[in-house]
């Protein structure tokens, strides 16, 4: 033992230096942890237990969400879910997936939202399929407090909880006091339910920023016997105010409602009535307490559908009964029908029944309005009103009813019709045509009988009424036959319609948003590549080390030193690496170097590279000398576009989703075909067809294409050539291969390869082929005369099952063949089954080597069981090994591994922990042949511990290992012991500089053959785009860039991204919800950046001073310019396609600050302008904002609406 501690004693140099490294190095660096961090295992994956959730607390948009890297994993995919609720399936809301190659993952903008709960896990891809999703943990975004800021004072209507005020109104007058250094305020109203829920119906969205401090809210948006609140908030120059206390009010009105009657022209059915003019007088009974009268006019069009042409309150206020039609609305021989709109002073509106007549200009008329008189009908007692339809949020229609002994009947035809339920109608039966069960529906008038899908029941006598030939349904039995709720309010006339289940139409207007949504972004214009690489003789430089050192009981220690140092040099990457391997008794020294030179994108030289290198050429090769090549610099992410073709029934939605993310829609034609044009990316793509059809059927249906990397795409061609000496040996070697991309499908290579040492030389000729038979079935071929042929096939069906095949017919040869194989073949396959919460996976492989010494078979079959905190694992492994004498093994493996942290959430120490149990079982001496125990957990966010025992019986040894890792941004520290006589720790890291910037950054892991960005805004006060002395870093500014690159924020406001890929382009975001200086602002919020290589690269944005514009909306009546309030503008930049959606005010002005420098042009959005059915005069203005032509106030910008 004492000769143990004269070891350390000897070794402290360098002990001293790692204590130093690790305990006093994080005082000078500024250490930023991970918001977030996590662990997949590297056999399996686990599920939550629902019922046992912990939710941990963040206080950023942006967390950093890590996990422990998986052996042979190529990459990864992370899976983000946010909940409405309580974090259970039902309550999933989003799913976002995000495929990323390292083991962190910095969440970007507009992906969480504050008070929100989201869980996530991560798998892994091996390069040849996908394994299954680890655990996921759960997560609460919280933001701090801002600091105190004054309240806007609300005045009236309402009073301040728990008292509510009678309002008597539906219009009332909103007022508040005038807020210090205000540009307008935004009024929020919400609807109070009895449970204390509360739902936003009024904002800014609705009609923009109000400039006075009172406001008249109009449009029947409020309703009475409704609690309701409000609040305001002031628009300030950078920002808003706090939200004023919340004042609640009650609308109450009277019950009594006289209902409006059309008088002429016109009858309550069709074909009754024709009128001989294209100018008629329209009149209709007065009403008691009228505020003012509408008039609006259909015109039938050739589908036998009803059309607005014509609604007077665009245009004029009626006060009077009578109203003359001017000229030139009216056409002859076209069909017509009309009613009137009540508004009453106390806000309500209420509608008429509807008149329909013929203008047929030919023909004298029945009667002139002078001569009208109200009649009696026959059925004096019924009453005809039109309601207003409503149902959930989408549907603002009218439907035709009657009041009949004080209860409500409507046209059952009218409800499906607007909520789109596809039905047959004659005189004996009235029955529903949907797929949808939910929706079926039978009304046999001959049996008096009416079923549904609970169903049958009686149709008695008071259920329905005829009318002048229709028949009208009470509402009790609709409700009854459709399995819905209708509830009226009789103080509005609103029907409104409340489903537990989606209803067609709800279905179609989701998916009719989702297609707006997803048009309006493929549309958008590709985002401009403003930084492109750059080239320099010679600019700064990186340095990576791992330090290692291995203590053991009365020996010397061990330790490896290893650097590597890069940078650009002569315009081209390099580096020079070191590796130093020191024991008691010998030394080591591995040296590389490599230098490549990457010109501009051309088809003939894209990599020149001197020095070490890597081949796959006959064998896998490492050699040092020189290789050129045009094969990208950046792997392929995708083969080319693929346009699918197919059949469904006609009209139908159609989403397609790419490894579960939407990613289109387009609805199917009148025959049912539809097509998708999609691009198809390397490696393996999950597409997903979901139909949605009119009868409310959902089918779904899955393809699968894998695309290998050494597939080209059609026209390609590639080549490489490379010349030097395999390193480590004096054989020189040279290589040739070309690549061809015949058709999407298939690519075809051929090469040759010389290689000689001092008494022999080899030149052989190969080909390969790579054939994609379908979409997920491939099949490799090479063929080299005097050495192999080899053939592989691969299948993978969409739930992932699949299968390998691959046999090798050897050719003998002494240096490509010394172990003289004859034949191989291997074979695996995968199916898995997947349950409600429990997966089950099944492995088998088998593999033949024969050789003229030996034959080796073996074979195993594997499972795995997922369910909640555990999972099952088991093999069986059977090998048989002949040479002159034959040698089995027959092993049975069984393991299990717990979940603590989803039995035990709400314990800290358990915080990520697992325990792990293996049992190997030799069947041939039928005893243990040995067994393990593994157990880990974090301690911190940062560090983490492990312990692992095991126990090998047959051989009587035993062995246990201790881990602890920590991992800090700047660096990483790893130290393990066996407890008895062995330690081991070593250090990593990396550092670098740049004279661009003046500065070192470090970052824990090597940067060698990667890329780091840095980028920083400037006031550009003299406009040259360059930064001069004097001008001051922007402050508040966030970027977000489309990877999972680890990033820093430095206190000069400017943000390091370590980790990219050298040579890519990537978007970037600026985020500038926090900018400090508010008069400034940079032409492009998003744009793409190409990275350099072996460097940090510097991109410093010049942002300039911004202007503002101001301008009016009106429309011309009667001469008169009226200003239109609630319109939304598009002011669109030019040159970057950016658009920002502005609002008039109340009194038809717009105003706008901000704007960055560049050339824009406004227009009013075509969206209202066809509703208003009005044309804009001008359609759209141009203007330029530029600060060194002094052009930063755009005043006095017109739109006149006709």
């Amino acid at each position: 033992m004492k000769k143990f501690h004269l070891r350390f004693r000897k070794n402290k140099f360098l002990m001293i230096i790692l204590v130093l490294l690790l305990f006093v190095l994080p005082n000078f660096l500024q250490i930023n942890f991970s918001s977030l961090s996590g662990i997949n295992s590297d056999l399996f994956s686990y599920l939550l237990n629902p019922e046992k959730v912990k939710i941990d607390t963040v206080n950023t948009l942006n967390p950093v969400l890590s996990w422990y890297k998986i052996k042979g994993a190529t990459k990864y995919q992370l899976r983000i879910k946010e909940y409405e609720n309580f974090p259970d399936e039902k309550s999933v809301s989003i799913i976002r997936t995000f495929e990323v190659t390292d083991t962190f993952f910095v969440v970007p903008d507009l992906v969480l939202q504050d008070g929100k709960i989201y869980s996530w896990n991560v798998r892994s891809f091996n390069g040849k399929m996908w394994g299954n999703f680890g655990d996921e943990f759960f997560f609460k975004v919280n933001l701090k407090f801002k600091p105190f800021e004054l309240k806007p004072v609300t005045v009236s209507p309402g009073k301040f909880s728990p008292e509510i005020e009678i309002v008597k109104t539906l219009n009332p007058v909103f007022k508040w006091e005038r807020y210090k250094g205000s540009i307008g305020y935004e009024l929020i109203i919400f609807e109070e339910s009895g449970k204390g829920k509360t739902r936003k119906i009024f904002s800014e969205e609705n009609l923009g920023l109000i400039k006075d401090t009172f406001f008249v809210l109009k449009g029947n948006l409020l309703k009475p016997d409704t609690k309701y609140g409000w609040q305001v908030r002031s628009k300030l120059p950078s920002k808003f105010s706090p939200l004023s206390e919340i004042r609640y009010f009650k609308i109450v009105l009277s019950k009594k409602l006289v209902s409006p009657q059309p008088i002429y022209p016109g009858y309550k059915i069709e074909n009754k009535e024709i009128v001989a003019t294209a100018t008629p007088t329209f009149v209709w009974k007065k009403i008691p307490d009228a505020e003012s009268y509408a008039l609006a006019i259909s015109k039938k069009d050739l589908n036998g559908k009803y059309r607005l042409i014509y609604d007077t309150e665009r245009l004029i206020e009626l006060k009077d009964t009578i109203f003359t039609l001017p000229d030139g609305v009216l056409e002859n021989n076209s069909f017509y029908r009309w009613n009137i709109k009540v508004n009453l002073k106390d806000g309500r509106s209420i509608y008429s029944g509807r008149l329909y007549f013929k203008v047929i200009l030919s023909e004298t008329p029945k009667f002139q309005p002078s001569e009208i008189e109200i009649k009696k009908t026959e059925a004096e007692e019924i009453e005809e009103i039109l309601l207003n339809l409503e149902y959930a949020g989408i549907v603002k229609s009218f439907i035709q009813a009657v009041s009949y002994k004080n209860e409500i009947f409507i046209s059952l035809e009218e409800l499906l019709d607007n909520i789109q339920i596809p039905y047959v109608k004659n005189d004996k039966l009235f029955e529903s045509k949907s797929d949808d069960i939910s929706n079926y529906f039978a009304i046999d008038f001959i049996r008096n009988k009416a079923r549904n899908k609970f169903g049958e029941f009686e149709l008695n006598q008071n259920d329905f009424i005829d009318y002048y030939n229709q028949k009208y349904f009470s509402l009790n039995f609709i409700e009854r036959l459709l399995s819905i709720d209708l509830e009226f309010d009789f103080a509005s006339l609103v029907l409104y319609v409340k489903s537990e289940r989606s209803l067609p139409v709800y279905n179609e207007y989701l998916l009719e948003q989702r297609l707006s949504s997803l048009k309006q972004i493929q549309h958008e214009k590709s985002l401009p590549l403003l930084f492109e690489r750059k080239r320099s003789f010679l600019n700064g430089f990186v340095f990576d080390y791992n330090i290692s050192q291995t203590l053991m009981k009365n020996q010397k220690s061990n330790y490896s030193v290893t650097t590597a140092i890069g940078g650009e040099i002569f315009y081209g990457d390099f580096y020079y690496s070191r590796q130093l391997f020191k024991t008691p008794t010998s030394k080591s020294i591995i040296e590389n170097y490599n230098w490549k030179f990457t010109p501009d994108p051309n088809k003939l030289l894209t990599q020149l590279t001197l020095g070490d290198n890597f081949i796959d050429g006959i064998n896998s090769y490492t050699f040092r000398g020189i290789g050129v090549t045009n094969e990208p610099i950046e792997p392929r992410k995708r083969l080319g576009t693929y346009l699918y073709k197919d059949i469904t029934e006609p009209n139908s939605y159609v989403e397609l989703y790419l490894n579960n993310e939407l990613i289109d829609i387009t609805k199917s034609d009148e025959r049912g075909f539809f097509t998708f044009e999609f691009p198809i990316g390397y490696g393996m793509s999950n597409y997903e067809f979901r139909v949605h059809t009119l009868k409310g059927e959902t089918k779904s249906y899955r393809k699968l294409y894998q695309i290998p990397y050494d597939l080209l795409p059609e026209g390609t061609f590639n080549y490489q050539l490379n010349f030097g000496k395999l390193r480590f040996t004096e054989n020189k070697l040279a290589n040739l291969e070309l690549k061809y991309g015949v058709k999407n499908y298939l690519t075809l290579n051929a090469g040759s390869e010389w290689i000689s040492d001092s008494t022999h030389r080899y030149l052989n000729f190969f080909g390969k082929s790579s054939f994609r038979i379908a979409s997920n079935l491939l099949l490799n071929v090479f063929f080299s005369p005097k050495i192999q042929t080899k053939l592989a096939a691969s299948y993978v069906r969409p739930d992932y099952a699949s299968a390998y095949l691959e046999f090798v017919k050897y050719k003998q040869h002494n240096f490509y063949n010394p172990g003289k194989f004859k034949n191989s073949l291997k074979s695996s396959f995968y199916y898995p089954l997947k349950f409600r919460i429990t997966e089950l996976g099944l492995y088998f492989n088998y593999e033949i080597l024969d050789a003229e010494m030996f034959r080796r078979d073996f074979w195993s079959l594997n499972y795995y069981l997922l369910h909640n905190w555990f999972s099952l694992t088991g093999g069986l492994n059977f090998e048989n090994n002949r040479t002159s004498i034959l040698l089995k093994r027959r092993d049975l493996m069984f393991g299990t591994t717990i979940n603590f942290n989803n039995i035990f959430p709400s314990v800290s120490l358990l915080n990520k922990s697992f325990l792990s149990a293996k049992t190997n079982f030799d069947l041939i001496k039928n005893k243990i042949f040995s067994y393990s125990i593994y157990y880990t957990t974090s301690i911190t966010r940062n560090l983490r511990f492990q312990i692992n025992y095991e126990n090998i019986v047959q051989i009587r040894t035993s062995n246990i290992n201790m881990n602890l890792y920590l991992e800090l941004p700047q660096f990483k520290y790893l130290s393990n012991s066996n407890g008895r006589d062995l330690y081991n720790h070593q250090l990593t890291g990396s550092i670098g500089f740049s004279p661009e910037i003046n500065n070192f950054y470090l970052y824990s892991e090597p940067q060698i053959g990667r890329s780091t960005l840095y980028i920083e805004g400037f006031e550009d006060k003299n406009g040259n785009g360059l930064r001069d002395k004097g001008e001051a870093s922007i402050e508040g500014l966030d970027y977000v860039i489309n990877s999972a690159a680890y990033s820093t924020n430095l206190n000069n406001g400017a943000k390091v991204f370590y980790g990219l890929n050298p040579y890519q382009e990537y978007d970037l975001r600026i985020n500038e919800v926090n900018l400090k200086s508010l008069n400034y602002s940079y032409e492009f919020s998003e744009f793409k950046l190409m990275t350099d290589g072996n460097r940090l690269k510097v991109i410093q944005l010049p942002y300039y001073e911004t202007g503002e514009i101001g301008g009016l909306v009106v429309r011309y009546f009667e001469k008169e310019e009226i200003p239109v309030p609630n319109i939304k503008l598009t002011v669109r930049n030019k040159k970057s396609g950016k658009e920002y959606l502005i609002s008039t005010f109340s009194d038809g002005s717009f105003y706008f600050y901000g704007l960055p420098k560049g050339e824009y042009e406004i227009e009013i959005d075509k969206n209202i302008l066809e509703r208003l059915s009005l044309k804009s005069s001008p359609e759209k203005i141009e203007f330029e904002i530029s600060p060194q032509k002094n052009l930063l106030i755009v005043e006095n910008l017109k739109f006149i609406l006709k």
